[in-house]
């Protein structure tokens, strides 16, 4: 069975795009889909695992994330669409291993709370900040980002997972507040 092609109709002819987490399983597939659209002019692929260290972004890390924005400008000029595609459940520790997700209050540690917050949270709000300023004004945009539905207050009924489902929760609240000013400053 041959893949479908993907239009993005609302975006102008030529638009450009701009992925995070391409390097991962569902930013590849989400950028894959792109490139399948005869109306995309250009696609950025940007993962923390690129290759090609001008395509690495660190969404833990604030000056990765505007310098990778800025590259963006210098490479496609404004940005039409920006897909966010990165978070973790499993996160890197500090000099080294990994914070597990917890599955008791008994088991929640700063670090690893402060790093779900950094990775999920903090760093798409972050993206947002410097990737808007490369997006048109005066005609149609669009940002896009994966959350969680455990970041569901209401829907949280098997508890566990406290930092991932928290910093999932204040995406969703940071994407609600963004989304309100971006509509004042971005009309379109």
């Amino acid at each position: 069975m041959a893949a479908e092609r993907v239009s993005m109709a609302s975006l102008p002819e030529g638009y450009r795009a701009v992925v995070l987490g391409a390097t991962g399983a569902i930013g590849g597939a989400i950028a894959g889909a792109l490139a399948t659209d005869p109306r995309l002019g250009a696609l950025r692929r940007l993962g923390r695992a690129a290759r090609d260290p001008a395509l690495r972004i660190d969404l833990a890390d604030e000056p990765s994330i505007a310098a990778a924005a800025t590259a963006a400008k210098a490479a496609l000029g404004q940005v039409d669409l920006l897909f966010i595609a990165t978070g973790g459940l499993r996160i890197e520790a500090a000099g080294g291993g990994v914070h597990e997700p917890e599955k008791a209050l008994s088991k929640l540690e700063p670090q690893a709370l402060a790093a779900q917050f950094a990775l999920n949270a903090a760093g798409p709000a972050l993206a947002i900040k410097h990737f808007s300023k490369i997006m048109p004004r005066r005609r149609r945009a669009l940002i896009g980002v994966l959350s969680a539905r455990v970041g569901s207050i209401e829907d949280n009924r098997l508890g566990g997972w406290h930092g991932y489902r928290a910093a999932k929760s204040a995406l969703n609240q940071l994407l609600r507040t963004a989304a309100i000013e971006l509509k004042r400053t971005h009309p379109e």
